[in-house]
């Protein structure tokens, strides 16, 4: 009796024991799926807020790029950094997770798809579809007197296309070849989807083939697969070779990686004093000055003085930037709002600013009295003079307004296929 009570009493300890322990494997089990619950909450509260202090980097950038394009006169000191803050703001919103596995690099190759690739195939489209149209009101030219009136780089005669070529140059678009003169600043678009998705890609196959095998952190591996990339993109420079894209892929790829860093650490937005901000702002812009002096960057033809030239510019140029756009957030909140605007609207002043320019150029040709047809020239008419400063106005304010006009429309029919 005293066994069959000992076995008794030893069962029923032991059942006790094993629902306690499961009462604590189900605690432990629901603590970490609410804190992986949380985090991936914080992610979305993440993902849906907007840094102002990067918009309004963009706006300053996307009017820098604009400036440039009118022909302002310290269009070489843009030139150095004004491509590249935005190859690095890219690589700022890059998330680790967007890598860790196939499905997840196939929602970031997708989203690319939607928010580079079709506005660039939409945008070519268009612009070949209106191109004989544009040629009639001498937005594009094939008068033989424009040459003798206009001369530039890029001053040329433009045909009319025929039914056979418009079908060509959209199937072209498709794949991201080819533009129409108008879209000449679309390089950036088709180099920001191949390099952002180029990241992705090797970001994935170094999760999933390499880091394991050494000791290495992942950031760490693509700083050595950045470097290697950048003399790969520097030796095409020197030897002037053209791949498509390829070229300008590599020589940036290292600004995407900078970007990553620049957001997981805080290099740029940590807590500083303001004393410390004028010097870090006024340090840069010193570097700045000194190297416009015997160096060049021309991001969209792959052409630079050497990499060193192309970190140190692209480096100061960024937090240069950056400090101003800060100071714009903190102090000037009455006109931050505007940069805020011109900010989230880049991508239609990229597409329609060269068309913007035709504005002025009118303007200029009923003033001065000049053929109607000099008006095909590219970029600008009148690059001389405060005309920059007209044909900058115009460019970011106008695509400005289009992009505000089509948001509100898309939200619109978002609404209506809700209802």
């Amino acid at each position: 009796m005293v066994n069959k009570l000992d076995e008794i009493t030893e069962e029923a300890y032991t059942q006790q024991a094993s629902k306690q322990a499961s009462k604590q494997a189900s605690k432990q089990a629901s603590k970490q799926a609410s804190k992986q619950a949380s985090k991936q909450e914080e992610l979305l509260r993440n993902a849906g807020k907007r840094d102002n202090v990067i918009d309004i980097l963009k706006a300053i950038g996307i009017t820098l790029m604009v400036c440039g394009h009118s022909g302002a006169p310290f269009t070489h000191f843009i030139y150095l950094f004004h491509m590249a803050i935005f190859f690095i703001a890219s690589g700022y919103f890059f998330k680790s997770y967007k890598s860790d596995n196939f499905n997840a690099v196939k929602k970031f190759v997708i989203r690319k798809i939607k928010s580079l690739w079709w506005p660039f195939f939409a945008a070519a489209s268009l612009f070949t579809l209106l191109h004989n149209a544009f040629l009639k009101i001498n937005i594009y030219t094939n008068n033989p007197l424009f040459l003798e009136y206009v001369h530039g780089k890029y001053i040329r005669l433009i045909d009319c296309y025929s039914n056979l070529e418009i079908v060509k140059r959209i199937a072209k678009a498709i794949f991201m070849i080819g533009n129409e003169q108008l879209l000449g600043a679309c390089w950036f678009l088709v180099c920001l989807f191949e390099l952002a998705i180029t990241y992705c890609v090797m970001d994935y196959i170094i999760k999933r083939v390499v880091v394991a095998r050494v000791k290495y952190s992942v950031l760490q591996l693509q700083c050595g697969v950045s470097i290697v990339m950048l003399g790969i993109g520097y030796a095409c420079s020197l030897q002037n070779i053209h791949f498509h894209y390829f070229q300008l892929v590599a020589s940036f790829y290292w600004l995407f990686w900078f970007g990553i860093i620049a957001s997981k650490y805080k290099i740029s937005s940590a807590e500083r004093s303001i004393i410390k901000h004028i010097l870090i702002f006024s340090s840069c812009f010193m570097i700045l000055l000194i190297f416009n002096q015997w160096g060049h960057v021309e991001l969209g033809s792959n052409d630079y003085t050497n990499p060193v030239y192309f970190i140190i510019v692209s480096l100061a140029g960024w937090q240069f930037i950056y400090e101003i756009s800060y100071f714009v957030d903190k102090a000037l909140s009455r006109i931050k709002s505007i940069f805020i605007i011109v900010g989230r609207h880049t991508m239609a002043i990229i597409i329609f600013h060269f068309l913007c320019f035709k504005i002025v150029s009118y303007v200029g040709v009923m003033l001065y009295h000049d053929p109607v047809f000099t008006v095909a020239a590219f970029p600008t008419l009148y690059p001389g003079g405060y005309w920059w400063l007209a044909y900058t106005a115009v460019g970011v304010s106008i695509p400005v307004f289009v992009g505000i006009w089509y948001s509100r429309l898309k939200a619109m029919a978002a609404n209506l296929k809700c209802q």
